[in-house]
């Protein structure tokens, strides 16, 4: 437990926090206290706790915190073994004045990856495929890798609003028909007797998708069928994410992309454990096979496979 407590803390400091509330303040509160003060030489800001501000003055109340909560620059470090619902009903509790990125719950054992920002009306318990794209984004910032990003397979831009957020200072290629599939990889996936879902992608447009971005200056729309969409495409890329679901355009991907990736970089491709989709698994690992690669596939819904680019 303790070696857990220490890692969360080691991680918020790599991530340049220094400003730490210590919530409540029972047992694992005074082992986190004792880990900030005496392993790290840092001081918390707060001792939070609603039973014991009413015997030592020291120690504040969640009521008395409210405005100091709002802080950016505030984590609460949530120490306590709580059950739900009562884990829900502290979260509910501190939201009110804490955003919920900056609650680390220190004894969770998912705590080390805490979302870093909040996906709005995405719902985060069936699209852990978004928390992949935030731990790769985090692992090419902490190395310095440079390179502009993509997404091939944009449909309505949901993923790619994501990662226009995860990546506000490069461009973001976005590689779609906005027509739905071609004709022309649907038929040699049914040639191929890979299964294939008859999925309508035509209700989208350019206009819609790059209304969802919070960076839209940054995006540029490459419309058409892929691999042509990406003739004159010469940049250098630090990450790619292909969801385009049928082998062909995949493999085009896998061909065009990782030639130009930047050494450090990540390809993810999505829909690798798909039973809608069979081609997606079948062109990574025909891709893999030929260039010696390996990959692991994330336990997301539907299952993205990222490859690594070996510095």
């Amino acid at each position: 437990m303790e070696n857990r407590i220490r890692n969360i803390i080691k991680y918020q400091l790599e991530k340049g926090k220094k400003n730490f509330v210590i919530y409540p303040f029972g047992m694992y509160g005074k082992i986190t206290k004792r880990i900030l003060n005496e392993e790290f030489g840092i001081q918390e800001k707060y001792v939070v706790d609603n039973v014991l501000c009413e015997i030592e003055s020291e120690i504040k109340s969640v009521a008395d915190m409210k405005e100091d909560y709002r802080q950016d620059d505030f984590v609460v470090l949530l120490a306590a073994l709580y059950k739900p619902p009562r884990t829900n009903a502290i979260f509910q509790q501190l939201s009110d004045f804490v955003t919920a990125e900056r609650l680390i719950d220190v004894l969770s054992p998912s705590t080390f990856f805490n979302p870093e920002f909040h996906y709005e009306d995405v719902n985060i318990s069936k699209n852990k495929k978004h928390w992949v794209v935030e731990c790769i984004s985090r692992e090419i910032y902490k190395n310095g890798i440079e390179g502009s990003v993509v997404e091939a397979g944009v449909y309505k831009g949901k993923t790619s609003r994501i990662i226009n957020r995860l990546f506000p200072d490069r461009k973001l290629y976005l590689f779609d028909t906005f027509e739905g599939f071609d004709e022309r990889d649907q038929k040699k996936d049914d040639e191929a007797k890979r299964y294939n879902t008859k999925l309508d992608f035509t209700d989208t447009s350019e206009e819609f998708v790059l209304e969802q971005m919070p960076y839209p200056q940054n995006c540029i729309i490459k419309k058409g069928w892929f691999p042509e969409s990406a003739v004159g495409v010469e940049d250098t890329f630090a990450f790619v994410r292909l969801d385009m679901d049928l082998y062909d355009p995949i493999y085009a991907g896998l061909q065009f992309f990782y030639p130009r990736m930047a050494k450090g970089g990540y390809i993810a491709i999505h829909d690798c454990r798909s039973r809608y989709f069979d081609g997606a698994r079948a062109a990574v690992l025909d891709f893999c096979k030929e260039n010696h690669l390996n990959y692991m596939c994330m336990p997301d819904e539907l299952g993205t496979a990222v490859i690594s680019v070996g510095f």
